[in-house]
């Protein structure tokens, strides 16, 4: 028994991106997942404004922001826990932001964060629709 949790150990902690995906499963069918890469701390401070700006929208949408700075990881809403920033950068890959459904697949990548057109994916989703639905 212990020796197949080492195995099981050994493969979450050595191929690649599996260690993105166990950070991210705490999120799943929970929330959607908003990942982004700022440049800058001021254009991380920029982002979060523009997300609290638009936070009855976000709620509603069951949306959660990690933002990954030179200096780490900040999270929206505050009280949600950080992804590791090795994690983050690895789930990104090249994109600047990333849209994570609640079923922890990639939904969207995106140049630049632009909510409205992550408002207006994540609308047009079979899970939103049925949340919708049921309101």
């Amino acid at each position: 028994m212990k020796r197949i949790v080492f195995i099981g150990l050994f493969i979450l902690f050595s191929v690649p991106g599996l260690q993105a995906h166990a950070a991210l499963s705490q999120y799943q069918w929970q929330y959607r997942v908003l990942l982004v890469r700022a440049d800058t701390q001021s254009q991380a401070s920029e982002l979060l404004t523009k997300i609290r700006q638009a936070e009855v929208q976000v709620k509603e949408r069951k949306l959660t922001l990690q933002i990954l700075t030179r200096d780490g990881v900040l999270s929206y809403p505050d009280s949600a826990p950080s992804l590791s920033a090795q994690a983050i950068r690895r789930r990104l890959r090249d994109a600047s932001v990333l849209l994570i459904g609640l079923d922890g697949r990639d939904k969207a990548t995106y140049d630049a964060l632009r909510i409205e057109a992550v408002f207006d994916d994540i609308d047009v989703m079979p899970m939103r629709g049925a949340e919708l639905n049921r309101q």
